[in-house]
């Protein structure tokens, strides 16, 4: 048998876990400095075999120039928006009207005509005259979905990273082949894609390129290629959401009020703060919330201080446009941490119900808006984090013409969050042990006296509270259960390869996280891997990732041991 790296004794290879404290100031990291950006035009992700080695680069077949894959950025403008078709053969996509955006299989104006392609390569080269473009892992605000459609629109789906990720999402691109598929996303911001290339030589070797990361930009953009997004904060004062009907077309955006300002929902962030948390209370009318006691997050109705008071209006729509003078605000999607509710309160404190995304979306979750008008109403969250909320607007000409809006998304962020919207150890704590907690809530406390202080339950998503320093379990690509490292092996033809596998947070690098892989002879002198770590699985705000066990240190010893280091900047 062939094994890719030593044979391990079982109490060798359980692995340790180590914390370390330090400080040092945050780095900025440059996301698209002197990088070349394409939009339009025709180019292919070429698959390459050089010097016996398989890899990526991108042809633009206009400039005919290739470009290495860390010095590109594929855009995917407003023109490459779409919408869920109702056809359930699409239902992977998400439900019908959901927003994508779609470079695709057939050519159309202003959006970019990307292949697959392996001109380069020749016949006779490897087994069958084929390889594979393989998904490890995607880094994004939504999924990628590859595929194409045949002569009677049926799709064939090639990649879907909603489902999980595994070795069936890949492209199969024959030796001289050239052809496009719809490379999908469903959700607007920046991702990295990170592919492999596999092949096996005639003699049934395989081959297997270097992890190849492209970068794409979806949706809108300005004119320098960037997410025109500038995340500005609306955290007090007076807002609106405004319905708007200019030049025969309805749209949203948020009015300033203190300001008087007219905001893009895509430049702003509207800020849902502690102040603003709540409970549902005991009555059956407010059954529709959740469990009496449960956590909420409200901007409400009535005015309340340090709270932003948001409003929904339709100050710049005039009478007698619309039939009965009436538009609605249609819900038609969340993406978050949990539900969505919109409602308010009458005369004897009944609620009447607009919009509940807890019981299913349909066209009922709405909002009736009337020309000339501004109400205000309960937008409720039952969960902390960061939320995308889409709406459309939609109304009734008096001649009986229906129109609707493009889908907007409004950016929503509940609870307490640090600079950059994400949780903070000290938040962390504060959620965990209350405001006055003591020494239990300190870095190396271990109130719960299993084999992981506060920063290593911090680090790998286990509970302070509740003795759990158990093992991580994977179940298939998306199911996982946190806990603390583990080896894990895998059948590859007549070998064996070993990889070690462990939990981290998504928002690592805000939170002040990192995570350092090392392997041991002895345990008395470590080596850190510069490998990459390639996402498995996920689970709410954490990643499950793992790293290949290595054949050799780089002192030519076998490594018999490992450790993952998590350490915590203050």
């Amino acid at each position: 048998m062939n094994l890719r790296q030593p044979l391990l004794l079982s109490a060798a290879i359980a692995g340790f876990l180590t914390l370390s404290a330090w400080s040092e100031e945050d780095h900025d990291h440059d996301h698209g400095g002197g990088k070349v950006e394409l939009g339009v035009g025709h180019a292919d992700v070429q698959v390459t075999y050089e010097d016996d080695k398989l890899g990526i680069h991108i042809h633009d077949q206009i400039e005919d120039v290739e470009i290495a894959p860390d010095d590109l950025i594929i855009l995917l403008p407003e023109a490459a928006e779409a919408a869920v078709p109702a056809n359930t053969d699409f239902a992977f996509l998400g439900s019908v009207g959901d927003p994508l955006w779609i470079l695709p299989q057939n050519a159309i104006p202003n959006v970019l005509f990307l292949g697959i392609a392996a001109d380069n390569l020749e016949s006779g080269i490897f087994l069958d005259d084929t390889t594979r473009v393989e998904l490890v892992s995607i880094e994004g605000p939504g999924h990628f979905f590859a595929y194409d459609t045949d002569a009677f629109g049926a799709p064939n789906v090639q990649i879907n990273s909603a489902d999980g990720i595994t070795g069936d999402d890949r492209l199969t691109v024959a030796a001289g082949a050239h052809f496009h598929v719809d490379m999908t996303f469903n959700a607007e911001g920046d991702y990295k894609l990170t592919f492999v290339v596999k092949a096996a030589l005639p003699d049934g070797a395989p081959v297997e390129s270097e992890p190849i990361t492209l970068n794409f930009e979806v949706g809108h953009h300005d004119d320098d290629g960037h997410d025109g997004h500038d995340h500005g904060e609306l955290e007090a004062g007076h807002a609106d959401i405004e319905v708007a009907y200019e030049e025969g077309e309805l749209e949203l955006h948020i009015h300033d009020e203190d300001t008087d300002m007219e905001l893009e929902p895509g430049e702003v962030v509207l800020a849902v703060p502690e102040a603003a948390e709540s409970a549902v209370p005991d009555g059956a009318n407010f059954a529709f919330l959740g469990n009496v006691g449960d956590p909420l997050w409200i901007l409400p109705q009535t005015a309340q201080s340090d709270v932003l008071f948001l409003g929904i209006a339709a100050g710049e729509v005039e009478s007698g446009v619309f039939m009965n003078d009436t538009t609605y605000v249609e819900l038609v999607s969340v993406d978050g941490p949990g539900n969505f509710f919109v409602y308010n309160t009458d005369s004897f404190g009944v609620p009447s119900v607009s919009i509940d995304s807890a019981d299913g979306i349909t066209s009922d979750d709405r909002l009736t808006v009337l020309a000339g008008s501004h109400g205000h109403v309960n937008w409720t969250f039952d969960a902390e984090g960061d939320y995308e909320v889409a709406f459309v607007v939609k109304g009734t000409l008096l001649d009986g013409t229906s129109i609707e809006s493009e889908p907007t998304t409004f950016n929503f962020e509940v609870g307490h969050h640090d600079d950059d919207g994400h949780e903070t150890f000290e938040q962390w704590t504060l959620d965990n042990f209350g405001a006055n907690p003591g020494d239990e809530a300190s870095v190396d406390g271990n109130p719960d006296l299993d084999d992981l202080n506060n920063v290593l339950e911090f680090a790998f998503g286990t509970d302070p509270n509740t003795p759990d320093s158990t093992e991580l379990v994977v179940t298939g690509a998306q199911t996982l259960t946190t806990g603390t490292p583990v080896l894990s092996t895998l059948t590859v033809g007549d070998g064996v390869n070993f990889t070690v596998r462990f939990v981290r947070r998504m928002d690592a690098e805000s939170a002040g996280l990192t995570y350092n892989i090392q392997f041991s002879r002895d345990m008395s002198e470590w080596e850190t891997t510069d490998q990459a770590p390639i996402m498995v699985a996920t689970q709410g705000d954490y990643e499950v990732v793992e790293v290949d066990f290595p054949f050799a240190m780089s002192n030519g010893r076998k490594p018999q041991f490992f450790r993952v280091l998590a350490e915590l900047s203050n």
